[in-house]
């Protein structure tokens, strides 16, 4: 087994061994004899001072020596030079205890090491594993949890050091509000960077310093190992037993995993064939809404979900999250966003407020995990799935758009700039509004200028009072404002065709000018129903 200097010196640190520690591997030791003149890499050589001081060495570059006595009497020595010289005080140990104890850190480890292997090919489980381990890491408390955040591994017989983790322990998972507080942080988004080992120190989640490691397959995080250090630091020999422990880990795990893994699974590959190959026809289409259990004249809708800064692993957290809320909800991967498919049937009261509920809690995950959800209008049919697929991508577009303080966003709410978009790869936007509405543009305050004026009274079907309410005017100014209007636009407001044009009008001005208009809406806890932003 290869041993770093680190984990060897570690074993000796009572005998003050300078320097203190060293990132050279050995295999094996070996007393340096009489007629020792060439030196092996990877072995280590132990010998007192005065053997090393009346023989000469040769192509000891990068050899690794471990000296009993005074190192000051070998410092001129330039057959040295290049070595990884470590010595002993002479008077900290005998040489004869010096070469036991080294033999028998190598006896330990390469059993340990034996041991580990032969549980692996024995496919143990992960606990299994770890027991082996727990002398290794003497004091420090190690946590290994898989994709859902169940644990798998922990250090058990001991004290736990902290009161979060006694509660995950006690639980066997990771409960939401602590991945939730984790997603916040950064921990989901970033998880990748810790598929090297990382040590974090305090202050942190845990208030305890740690090396985190994270197992990675197909881009996807298996599992994660945690060691925390709790009586006392972090050791550079600890840390790359840690190490030399996840590279067993990290092969049995791609073994496991590559048996059961699938790139694409199912679900997700007949959710990617309903948006993207709908034109393949009604019973090619209905074979993949049968996979995924959609059933015939039942109303759906379709939910698109996009991240401020997408990680694999942030969507596979808060798909996990949302499954675990209502398990009928099918949620797929699909192009750096999550896809949400699920039923709106009317149902009884008590299935109504279930499922308020439950929309609740999914719609809370939003700024957890930096999201924004955008919703379809309902439909019926698999082949729908790609059209509502669109206008949840144009919801989300249009959304962030003129809103992006909102978390979600409607089709309902920005079908008619779709429309318009979509006759607008025919002709201009500037020449698709009521061309006469200029002459009631004020370009120094659209509030105050007749425009907004007729937008809010048309918007508000004509009501005088809520017009004057909404604008902080008299009621008699509304009134005379109005007829100036019909008069300069020459137009009969009371024509609903003119109405319309107008309406339209004004949302092509907003697709010229979004900031043209400064709106009044209600807040969007308001417009809650049935569990569902409508």
């Amino acid at each position: 087994m290869d041993l770093t200097m680190n984990i060897i010196l570690d074993r000796l640190s009572n005998y003050d061994v300078h320097p203190p520690g060293g990132g050279v591997t050995v295999t094996e030791v070996r007393c340096l004899g009489t007629a020792t003149t060439v030196l092996t890499p990877k072995v280590l050589y132990v010998c007192t001072a005065s053997q090393l001081c009346c023989r000469r060495l040769e192509h000891a570059q990068g050899a690794v020596i471990l000296c009993l006595g005074n190192q000051d009497l070998l410092e001129a020595r330039s057959d040295l030079e290049g070595t990884y010289l470590f010595s002993i005080p002479a008077d900290r140990v005998d040489f004869p205890d010096l070469i036991n104890q080294i033999l028998e850190i190598f006896a330990q480890f390469n059993e340990w090491e034996r041991q580990l292997e032969e549980s692996i090919l024995k496919g143990k489980d992960f606990q299994s594993l770890y027991n082996l381990s727990a002398e290794v890491f003497q004091d420090h408390f190690f946590l290994m949890w898989d994709a859902s955040y169940n644990i798998v591994a922990h250090t058990q017989n001991t004290k736990i050091p902290n009161e979060k983790l006694e509660q995950i322990i006690k639980l066997g998972f990771f409960p939401k509000e602590v991945t939730d507080d984790l997603a916040q942080m950064g921990y989901m988004k970033n998880a990748l960077a810790y598929s090297r080992p990382t040590f974090v120190n305090t202050p942190n989640y845990m208030n305890l310093p740690f090396i985190l490691k994270t197992f990675v397959v197909a881009q996807r995080i298996q599992y994660t190992a945690v060691l925390y250090f709790t009586k006392s630091g972090m050791s550079q020999g600890i840390a790359d037993l840690f190490q030399i422990f996840c590279c067993h880990m990290e092969a049995y795990i791609i073994r496991l995993v590559n048996s059961t893994h699938r790139q694409v699974n199912r679900i997700d590959k007949c959710m990617i064939d309903l948006v993207e190959n709908w034109d393949k026809g009604a019973e090619y289409l209905a074979d993949r809404a049968a996979v995924l259990g959609m059933m015939t004249v039942v109303p759906y809708r379709l939910c698109l979900i996009t991240f401020q800064e997408y990680t694999q692993e942030q969507a596979l957290y808060m798909r996990m999250r949302i499954r675990s809320v209502c398990s009928r909800i099918i949620v797929s991967l699909y192009q750096k966003s999550l896809l949400l498919l699920f039923d709106w049937c009317e149902g009884s009261l008590l299935e109504k407020e279930a499922r308020a509920e439950r929309w609740q809690k999914i719609l809370q995950l939003l700024p957890v995990c930096g999201a924004t959800a955008a919703f379809s209008s309902t439909f019926s049919h698999s082949t729908d799935v790609h059209f509502a697929y669109v206008q949840a991508s144009v919801a989300m577009q249009y959304g962030k758009r003129f809103h992006p303080e909102n978390l979600f966003h409607y089709y309902r709410d920005y079908y008619i700039y779709h429309m318009i978009d979509c006759y607008s790869q025919h002709f201009p936007l500037e020449k698709m509004y009521f061309q006469k509405l200029t002459l009631l543009m004020d370009a120094r305050d659209y509030k105050s200028s007749n425009l907004y004026l007729l937008r809010t009274y048309l918007i508000h079907e004509r009501n005088i009072s809520q017009t004057a309410k909404l604008l902080y005017m008299h009621r008699n100014s509304v009134i005379y404002r109005i007829s100036r209007i019909r008069e300069l636009l020459n137009v009969d407001l009371d024509d609903p065709d003119i109405r319309l044009r107008l309406l339209i009008s004004f949302k092509v001005l907003e697709l010229l000018k979004p900031d043209i208009f400064l709106t009044n809406e209600k807040g969007q806890e308001e417009r809650m129903q049935d569990g569902l932003i409508e």
